[in-house]
Protein backbone atom coordinates (compact mmCIF):
# COMPACT_ATOMS: atom_id res chain seq x y z
CA UNK A 1 0.00 0.00 0.00
CA UNK A 2 1.69 3.36 -1.30
CA UNK A 3 0.04 6.45 0.48
CA UNK A 4 1.58 9.95 -0.76
CA UNK A 5 0.87 12.73 1.70
CA UNK A 6 3.00 14.98 3.81
CA UNK A 7 1.86 14.04 6.96
CA UNK A 8 2.07 10.77 5.73
CA UNK A 9 2.50 8.10 9.04
CA UNK A 10 5.27 5.39 8.87
CA UNK A 11 2.75 3.40 11.83
CA UNK A 12 -0.54 1.67 10.63
CA UNK A 13 -2.84 3.68 12.22
CA UNK A 14 -6.89 4.31 12.01
CA UNK A 15 -5.88 6.19 9.01
CA UNK A 16 -3.29 4.91 6.93
CA UNK A 17 -2.32 8.12 5.57
CA UNK A 18 -3.07 10.67 8.58
CA UNK A 19 -0.64 11.10 11.71
CA UNK A 20 -2.55 10.43 14.74
CA UNK A 21 -2.08 12.83 18.01
CA UNK A 22 1.55 11.96 19.15
CA UNK A 23 1.92 10.68 23.08
CA UNK A 24 4.25 12.83 24.60
CA UNK A 25 3.92 11.84 28.09
CA UNK A 26 2.08 11.78 31.02
CA UNK A 27 0.94 14.11 34.50
CA UNK A 28 2.74 13.23 37.61
CA UNK A 29 -0.33 11.41 38.65
CA UNK A 30 -0.39 9.11 36.26
CA UNK A 31 -3.61 9.59 35.20
CA UNK A 32 -3.81 11.96 32.18
CA UNK A 33 -1.57 12.22 29.03
CA UNK A 34 0.30 14.50 26.66
CA UNK A 35 -1.28 14.85 23.20
CA UNK A 36 0.87 16.72 20.66
CA UNK A 37 -0.96 17.74 17.38
CA UNK A 38 1.95 16.58 14.49
CA UNK A 39 0.55 19.31 12.51
CA UNK A 40 0.38 22.18 15.17
CA UNK A 41 3.05 20.82 17.52
CA UNK A 42 0.18 21.98 20.42
CA UNK A 43 0.73 19.97 23.49
CA UNK A 44 -3.08 19.31 25.40
CA UNK A 45 -3.58 17.30 28.86
CA UNK A 46 -6.09 14.66 28.27
CA UNK A 47 -7.70 12.66 31.14
CA UNK A 48 -6.94 9.02 29.81
CA UNK A 49 -10.41 7.15 29.24
CA UNK A 50 -9.58 5.08 27.00
CA UNK A 51 -6.55 2.82 28.06
CA UNK A 52 -8.41 1.55 30.84
CA UNK A 53 -11.49 0.64 29.05
CA UNK A 54 -9.14 -2.15 26.85
CA UNK A 55 -5.56 -2.79 28.70
CA UNK A 56 -4.57 -0.42 31.37
CA UNK A 57 -5.44 -0.71 34.90
CA UNK A 58 -2.26 1.16 36.76
CA UNK A 59 -1.81 4.64 36.62
CA UNK A 60 0.90 5.35 33.72
CA UNK A 61 4.28 5.67 34.31
CA UNK A 62 4.56 4.94 37.98
CA UNK A 63 8.05 5.47 39.48
CA UNK A 64 7.67 1.47 41.18
CA UNK A 65 6.78 -0.06 37.28
CA UNK A 66 9.48 1.55 35.66
CA UNK A 67 12.12 1.05 37.65
CA UNK A 68 11.30 -2.94 38.03
CA UNK A 69 10.66 -2.69 34.03
CA UNK A 70 14.65 -1.25 33.78
CA UNK A 71 15.74 -3.55 36.48
CA UNK A 72 14.76 -6.41 34.10
CA UNK A 73 16.03 -5.29 31.16
CA UNK A 74 19.24 -5.09 32.80
CA UNK A 75 19.00 -8.73 34.73
CA UNK A 76 17.57 -10.99 31.98
CA UNK A 77 16.55 -11.05 28.29
CA UNK A 78 14.25 -12.56 26.24
CA UNK A 79 13.73 -16.55 26.12
CA UNK A 80 11.84 -18.15 23.90
CA UNK A 81 8.55 -19.09 26.14
CA UNK A 82 8.38 -22.90 25.49
CA UNK A 83 11.64 -24.11 27.04
CA UNK A 84 12.79 -21.03 29.12
CA UNK A 85 11.67 -19.32 31.95
CA UNK A 86 12.77 -16.50 34.42
CA UNK A 87 12.63 -15.69 37.61
CA UNK A 88 10.03 -13.21 37.37
CA UNK A 89 7.82 -14.48 35.42
CA UNK A 90 7.94 -17.46 37.74
CA UNK A 91 7.54 -15.72 40.84
CA UNK A 92 4.53 -14.19 39.33
CA UNK A 93 3.14 -17.16 37.61
CA UNK A 94 3.41 -18.72 41.54
CA UNK A 95 1.45 -15.32 42.80
CA UNK A 96 -1.55 -15.43 40.38
CA UNK A 97 -1.88 -19.46 40.74
CA UNK A 98 -1.33 -19.27 44.69
CA UNK A 99 -4.52 -16.32 44.63
CA UNK A 100 -6.91 -18.64 42.21
CA UNK A 101 -8.16 -20.11 44.86
CA UNK A 102 -7.29 -23.53 43.40
CA UNK A 103 -8.99 -22.39 39.78
CA UNK A 104 -5.33 -22.40 38.00
CA UNK A 105 -1.93 -24.57 38.47
CA UNK A 106 0.14 -22.94 35.18
CA UNK A 107 -0.04 -19.39 33.75
CA UNK A 108 0.96 -18.40 29.95
CA UNK A 109 2.11 -14.79 29.63
CA UNK A 110 0.65 -13.55 26.54
CA UNK A 111 1.20 -10.00 24.81
CA UNK A 112 -2.73 -9.03 24.46
CA UNK A 113 -5.92 -10.04 24.51
CA UNK A 114 -6.21 -11.54 21.25
CA UNK A 115 -3.04 -13.73 21.79
CA UNK A 116 -4.72 -14.82 24.86
CA UNK A 117 -7.77 -15.90 23.09
CA UNK A 118 -6.33 -17.77 20.49
CA UNK A 119 -4.06 -19.81 23.12
CA UNK A 120 -6.57 -20.05 25.36
CA UNK A 121 -8.47 -21.72 22.13
CA UNK A 122 -5.53 -23.80 21.02
CA UNK A 123 -5.13 -25.13 24.74
CA UNK A 124 -8.64 -26.40 24.92
CA UNK A 125 -8.38 -28.28 21.52
CA UNK A 126 -4.85 -29.93 23.04
CA UNK A 127 -6.62 -30.69 26.31
CA UNK A 128 -9.21 -32.74 24.24
CA UNK A 129 -6.83 -34.20 22.26
CA UNK A 130 -4.36 -35.93 25.30
CA UNK A 131 -7.57 -37.14 26.45
CA UNK A 132 -8.06 -38.77 23.15
CA UNK A 133 -11.18 -37.18 22.33
CA UNK A 134 -10.27 -35.99 18.99
CA UNK A 135 -13.78 -34.87 17.93
CA UNK A 136 -14.38 -31.89 19.37
CA UNK A 137 -13.04 -28.80 16.99
CA UNK A 138 -16.19 -26.31 18.11
CA UNK A 139 -16.36 -23.16 19.76
CA UNK A 140 -19.74 -21.65 21.52
CA UNK A 141 -19.84 -18.00 22.13
CA UNK A 142 -22.35 -14.92 22.65
CA UNK A 143 -23.91 -13.16 19.76
CA UNK A 144 -22.66 -9.20 20.06
CA UNK A 145 -19.24 -10.36 21.67
CA UNK A 146 -15.71 -9.26 21.30
CA UNK A 147 -12.74 -11.01 22.17
CA UNK A 148 -10.32 -10.07 19.20
CA UNK A 149 -9.11 -9.36 16.30
CA UNK A 150 -7.03 -12.30 15.18
CA UNK A 151 -8.53 -14.78 12.99
CA UNK A 152 -9.43 -16.83 15.72
CA UNK A 153 -10.49 -14.22 18.49
CA UNK A 154 -12.88 -12.72 15.65
CA UNK A 155 -14.29 -15.51 14.66
CA UNK A 156 -15.47 -16.31 17.98
CA UNK A 157 -16.75 -13.13 18.30
CA UNK A 158 -19.45 -11.25 16.64
CA UNK A 159 -19.90 -7.59 15.79
CA UNK A 160 -19.55 -4.47 13.33
CA UNK A 161 -15.63 -5.60 12.92
CA UNK A 162 -16.65 -9.21 11.49
CA UNK A 163 -18.61 -8.83 8.13
CA UNK A 164 -15.63 -7.53 6.23
CA UNK A 165 -13.19 -10.48 7.19
CA UNK A 166 -15.86 -12.87 6.81
CA UNK A 167 -14.73 -15.48 3.88
CA UNK A 168 -11.54 -15.75 5.71
CA UNK A 169 -12.49 -16.72 9.28
CA UNK A 170 -13.68 -20.15 10.80
CA UNK A 171 -17.05 -21.32 9.55
CA UNK A 172 -20.16 -20.52 11.16
CA UNK A 173 -20.39 -24.51 11.94
CA UNK A 174 -17.31 -24.46 13.83
CA UNK A 175 -18.57 -21.21 15.75
CA UNK A 176 -22.34 -21.28 16.73
CA UNK A 177 -23.29 -18.90 18.63
CA UNK A 178 -25.92 -18.57 21.78
CA UNK A 179 -28.07 -14.95 22.88
CA UNK A 180 -25.99 -12.03 24.10
CA UNK A 181 -26.48 -11.44 27.92
CA UNK A 182 -28.62 -7.96 27.63
CA UNK A 183 -31.33 -7.93 30.94
CA UNK A 184 -31.97 -3.93 30.05
CA UNK A 185 -33.58 -5.08 26.52
CA UNK A 186 -34.39 -9.18 26.74
CA UNK A 187 -34.82 -9.54 30.46
CA UNK A 188 -39.00 -10.23 30.40
CA UNK A 189 -39.54 -12.04 33.95
CA UNK A 190 -37.57 -12.34 37.20
CA UNK A 191 -33.99 -12.12 37.14
CA UNK A 192 -34.27 -16.28 38.13
CA UNK A 193 -35.88 -16.66 35.28
CA UNK A 194 -34.04 -14.49 32.63
CA UNK A 195 -30.78 -17.05 33.85
CA UNK A 196 -32.95 -20.24 33.44
CA UNK A 197 -34.03 -19.02 29.64
CA UNK A 198 -30.12 -18.19 28.69
CA UNK A 199 -28.91 -21.57 30.49
CA UNK A 200 -31.57 -23.69 28.36
CA UNK A 201 -30.32 -21.88 24.83
CA UNK A 202 -27.12 -22.70 25.86
CA UNK A 203 -28.24 -26.26 26.82
CA UNK A 204 -30.06 -26.43 23.22
CA UNK A 205 -27.01 -25.22 21.56
CA UNK A 206 -24.81 -28.01 22.72
CA UNK A 207 -27.78 -30.39 21.99
CA UNK A 208 -27.90 -29.06 17.96
CA UNK A 209 -24.33 -29.29 17.81
CA UNK A 210 -23.61 -32.76 19.15
CA UNK A 211 -22.05 -32.34 22.86
CA UNK A 212 -19.56 -34.88 21.59
CA UNK A 213 -17.82 -32.11 18.82
CA UNK A 214 -18.08 -28.89 21.81
CA UNK A 215 -14.78 -27.97 22.48
CA UNK A 216 -15.04 -25.27 24.48
CA UNK A 217 -17.36 -22.30 25.78
CA UNK A 218 -15.90 -18.83 25.54
CA UNK A 219 -18.24 -16.29 27.18
CA UNK A 220 -17.36 -12.50 28.43
CA UNK A 221 -17.78 -12.25 32.04
CA UNK A 222 -18.61 -8.77 31.50
CA UNK A 223 -19.59 -7.52 27.95
CA UNK A 224 -17.50 -4.59 26.52
CA UNK A 225 -16.74 -3.03 23.37
CA UNK A 226 -19.37 -4.48 21.10
CA UNK A 227 -22.65 -4.09 24.03
CA UNK A 228 -21.52 -1.68 26.71
CA UNK A 229 -20.84 -3.13 30.15
CA UNK A 230 -24.07 -5.67 30.95
CA UNK A 231 -23.37 -7.96 33.88
CA UNK A 232 -24.54 -11.30 33.92
CA UNK A 233 -27.46 -12.45 35.96
CA UNK A 234 -26.90 -13.97 39.07
CA UNK A 235 -26.22 -17.79 38.92
CA UNK A 236 -26.03 -17.60 34.93
CA UNK A 237 -21.81 -17.94 34.80
CA UNK A 238 -21.98 -20.82 37.51
CA UNK A 239 -24.86 -22.35 35.48
CA UNK A 240 -23.06 -22.33 32.24
CA UNK A 241 -19.99 -24.33 34.14
CA UNK A 242 -22.09 -27.06 35.49
CA UNK A 243 -23.50 -27.35 31.99
CA UNK A 244 -20.50 -27.78 30.28
CA UNK A 245 -19.20 -30.02 32.77
CA UNK A 246 -22.31 -31.99 32.83
CA UNK A 247 -22.52 -32.55 29.10
CA UNK A 248 -18.91 -32.91 28.50
CA UNK A 249 -18.72 -36.04 31.03
CA UNK A 250 -21.99 -37.59 31.02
Amino acid sequence: MTVENSQSSYVFQKKVNDIGLLCVGCTDDGMSIKLEDPKTKEVKVVFDAVSGAAVSSLPHCDPEITSQMAKFAQDSVYTFGAYFANYAAEELGKFMCENSNGAFASSLFTGSGSESVENAMKIMRQYHLEKGDTKRYKFISRTQSYHGFTIGSLSIGDGSRKPPFKPILLSDEVTPKVTNVYPYRNQKGTEEEYTKQLLAELEQCFIDNDPTTICGVIFETVGGSTIGTPTPPKGYLDGAKALCEKLWFE
